[in-house]
């Protein structure tokens, strides 16, 4: 059987906003809206963090355990070997790529994404045209560790795809969701700067912490940007 695997890379120590991993999102942390989204994917065999083996991201095992999922650690800087040797820990034949600063990754992209994937005999499949931060990106171990072994530029190793993408060896689509309300790519849901950590607080104050879905945040943030 194939097996796939949820990999999440997170750390505290991010740049432009160090911790928001672990901040307040309505009652839960930002990793925890990230991990229970994701689990609403009937396509996932198993999801692991990754994160560093620096003492701050103590925190993030200590939140894999609580939420019922795998973590792994290595190094910080190198995000392609931590996803390669988190894939070999997990024994991943597919690889979802997701990042915890995403707390409305959509479920059904990856169910779309990894059904095509399998079904195309493809390597790698990535969305177009959505809302930033509501994607994910699938990709085959064999294309992954082609990538550990063959990337050799900083960029490469600290953005995991890139190599990837812009090989040609490799067969890849980009799709657009099956729902034509979630081609917005005009709206943002993710969580990267203390602004837009503070509008998704808002979104998800407003709208109810367990009663948020993608298309929810669409209405809602279209509504306030006017």
């Amino acid at each position: 059987m194939v097996k796939t695997v949820g990999i999440v890379q997170a750390r505290l120590s991010s740049t432009r906003l160090p911790g928001k991993v672990m901040k307040d999102l309505c009652g839960k942390t930002l990793i925890q809206r990230v991990i229970e989204r994701i689990q609403l994917s009937v396509e996932l065999d198993e999801i692991w963090i990754a994160t560093s083996d620096r003492a701050e991201d103590d925190l993030l095992e200590y939140q894999a355990r609580s939420m019922g999922v795998y973590c792994f650690r290595g190094s910080l800087d190198n995000v392609l070997e931590r996803y390669h040797q988190t894939a070999e820990k997990a024994e991943a034949d597919i690889v979802v790529r997701v990042t915890a600063d995403n707390p409305l990754t959509e479920p059904r992209f990856i169910d779309q994404g990894v059904k095509l994937l399998t079904k195309s005999d493809l390597d790698y499949v990535r969305f177009e045209s959505i809302p930033v931060g509501s994607g994910s990106e699938v990709i085959t171990k064999r294309a992954l560790s082609i990538a550990y072994k063959e990337a050799i530029l900083p960029y490469d190793q600290e953005h995991v795809t890139p190599y990837i993408i812009q090989n040609s060896s490799f067969k890849m689509k980009k799709i657009k969701p099956n729902d034509r309300l979630f081609q917005r790519p005009d709206i943002s849901v993710t969580v990267d700067t203390l602004e837009q950590y503070v509008q998704m607080y808002h979104l998800f104050n407003k709208i109810g912490p367990e009663n948020v879905t993608l298309e929810r945040a669409i209405e809602y943030l279209s509504t306030e940007n006017k």
